[in-house]
């Protein structure tokens, strides 16, 4: 009699040897079988995880993102974990370990991307999340640097869409910069008023406008775009109750005749 670990008497293999083996084909063999699967299953959640992202809808889009907590090396699953955690979490140092996890893999070209505007979104918000921690240096830093590559694309007419051109302005406001700011919101407003005008940026534009006016303390110009921000986020809109707030603060400024 052969045993379990002792050599067969036909092949001379160790018939334990042979069944780890096997189990090991079966093992590799069902990785590579089901490993496209997995991959389209995760470019699934991502686009879904785009589309509520784009239209506000942070809290459902955070709750996809964690069902990919075990994928580490995709750069729109790091940026969209940055962002949201930004937004739901309200933590930015923690936001910006996933942004710059996000951009060293494109950077290493570890990775590659279907969003043109990848690279420059995460340098916006790792901008954002900067300036918030008070780190000044390294918030100029990142604005500049998405500054310099919106300027190029717009210069070669690349990319040129209503993402590009929000935070194109957004960044002329804050380079005091009055003039060129309006001049893309306003084109913004007209790109997403044609091509995408559930994304979150379209109200965001308006918003931005009616608060340079109020800065100026020109509160009737303030309370008109407030208005259409208000009008156009939904009523379950993130922003909805900001921008009442906010719309409340212009009246009230109004009406007292300031």
């Amino acid at each position: 009699m052969w045993g379990f670990d002792s050599p067969h008497p036909l092949t001379g293999k160790n018939v334990k040897t042979k069944i780890i083996y096997v189990l090991f084909l079966i093992a590799f063999c069902g990785c590579n079988i089901f490993k496209p699967v997995e991959e389209q299953k995760v470019n699934e959640i991502l686009n879904k995880v785009e589309v509520l992202t784009e239209t506000g809808k942070f809290n459902d889009a955070y709750k996809e993102i964690l069902n990919l907590k075990r994928i580490n090396k995709s750069p729109e699953f790091l940026f969209y974990k940055g962002f949201l955690i930004h937004k739901i979490e309200k933590n930015p140092s923690k936001a910006i370990r996933f942004l710059k996890k996000a951009e060293s893999l494109l950077q290493n070209k570890k990775s590659s991307t279907q969003d043109p505007l990848l690279a420059i979104k995460i340098e916006f918000y790792l901008s954002y999340a900067y300036r918030e921690l008070k780190k000044e240096e390294d918030a100029e830093k990142f604005l500049n640097s998405a500054f310099s590559r919106l300027e190029k694309n717009f210069s070669l007419n690349r990319f040129v869409n209503g993402e590009a051109m929000y935070m194109l302005a957004y960044i002329y406001s804050l380079k005091n910069k009055k003039e060129e700011s309006l001049l893309f919101y306003n084109k913004a407003i007209l790109w997403f008023k044609d091509n995408n005008p559930l994304h979150f940026y379209y109200p965001a534009s308006f918003f931005n406008i009616g608060l340079q006016y109020y800065n100026e303390k020109n509160y009737s110009e303030a309370v008109k775009f407030w208005q259409k921000a208000f009008e156009l986020e939904p009523s379950d809109g993130w922003y909805k109750d900001y921008y009442k707030k906010w719309l409340n603060v212009a009246m009230q400024a109004y009406q007292a005749g300031f």
